[in-house]
């Protein structure tokens, strides 16, 4: 078949024999499409042949085809939601060929995936309906910026007893808060802070990562500069020591030894404690700990120096009787494990006891005193270790007067 093409079109009869030629033609003109039938009126020597015949021809003029080669979708991908209506249309048409309308639309605000059909005017007498696929196109969610949002927290908090919290700023206009989970503790310790945020209609869900936070334990509390220790009978120790400044309570420990492993004898708020059940004689170590609270975690100082001290009973003075005029016999009691004997002076019972004389003995005779003259005594164990001397618990006082004559 020929094809449309807005112009005249014709058929013909060629190849003739010599001494035939046409005549005429009937039908064999056209210009639209359509399906036609053609004769042909020959001439010939009629005298001298049979009359030609050629069959008539049944021809056809074909509708065109549109060149749709440049007809596209303005579509390049999907659109970002921003509150404004969206639009997809055909362009690049041939001539002839315009929009008649799509379907079901080709417009849409909301976030959304859209199929959209279009239907086109052309000359159906001439031409062959032009066809485009169908257009998927689609809306998304946009996204919102969250560069600016970020947690409130830059460096651990440190522990004081108060709750600590932390919370998302910087978020942008349409997001909020919807609950936060781990990000309100108060005791030491490490923490993992989660956000749910919602935004508004037309926007992808907006996500902020979870925060890894703590809560630090405080600064340890010094070291107790001074401890103390003091025998209060024959199998105990009194150990006392200054306060570490934040303590808020310490930890005793002891040793037979300077070095080595230390045992805890107690734990305390107080500034003393006594260690019994020990044995006479023996030296025994001290160092004390302090810590400070963090909620319910002890946070410790350094151990301080190591104290010593000998377990040795009281002196208890049995005789302190004047023998003259400037003397005075003193006896006590033996102490057990004490290596030797303290003995203190003093002019009044309540007042400074003096060191008088260091002796292994348990008597003494004192000399040189001034006579009808009131005297007092104590007198202490000790024990000695190398250079150090550990003193035990004085005795009582006891008082005598030397005779006048």
């Amino acid at each position: 078949p020929l094809t449309y093409n807005g112009a005249m079109q014709a058929v013909v009869v060629t190849g003739l024999p010599a001494g035939v030629s046409v005549a005429d033609y009937i039908g064999n003109v056209r210009v639209v499409p359509g399906r036609y039938t053609a004769s042909v009126v020959l001439a010939y020597d009629l005298d001298n042949y049979e009359r030609p015949a050629i069959p008539d021809l049944i021809w056809e003029i074909a509708k065109a085809r549109y060149d749709m080669g440049g007809a596209r979708w303005d579509y390049a991908g999907p659109f970002v939601f921003d509150g404004t209506e969206k639009t997809v249309s055909v362009t690049g048409l041939p001539e002839g060929v315009s929009v008649r309308g799509y379907s079901p639309q080709n417009q849409a605000t909301v976030v959304g995936a859209y199929t959209t059909f279009v239907q086109f005017d052309y000359d159906e007498s001439t031409h062959e309906a032009p066809e485009m696929a169908p257009l998927h196109w689609s809306i998304v969610p946009a996204r919102y910026d969250m560069s600016a949002a970020r947690w409130n927290y830059t460096a651990p908090f440190v522990y004081d007893g108060k709750a600590k919290s932390v919370q998302v700023t910087g978020l942008p206009a349409g997001v909020r808060v919807v609950s936060y989970t781990g990000n309100t503790a108060a005791a030491v310790g490490a923490y993992t802070a989660r956000v749910t945020l919602a935004g508004q209609e037309g926007f992808e869900q907006p996500v902020l990562p979870s925060l890894a936070w703590k809560i630090a334990a405080p600064a340890a509390p010094p070291a107790v500069k001074a401890v103390r220790v003091e025998a209060t009978g024959g199998s105990s120790l009194q150990v006392t020591w200054t306060p570490a400044a934040g303590a808020s309570g310490y930890e005793l420990w002891w040793n037979t030894a300077s070095s080595g492993t230390y045992t805890l004898a107690k734990a305390t708020t107080a500034l003393t404690f006594t260690k019994t059940y020990l044995q006479p004689g023996i030296r025994y170590f001290f160092k004390v700990r302090p810590y400070m609270l963090a909620g319910t975690v002890k946070v410790f100082g350094p151990y301080s120096a190591a104290a010593a001290g000998v377990p040795l009973a009281k002196a208890v003075i049995s005789v302190a009787a004047a023998v003259g005029k400037d003397q005075i016999r003193l006896a006590w009691g033996a102490v057990p494990k004490a290596g030797g004997y303290q003995v203190y002076v003093s002019g009044t019972a309540g007042g400074t006891y003096v060191p008088l004389k260091a002796t292994t003995a348990t008597t003494l005779l004192v000399t040189g005193l001034k006579p009808g003259t009131a005297y007092y005594f104590k007198v202490a164990a000790y024990g000695k270790f190398y250079s150090v001397t550990y003193f035990g618990p004085a005795s009582a006082f006891r008082g005598v007067k030397t005779l006048a004559r």
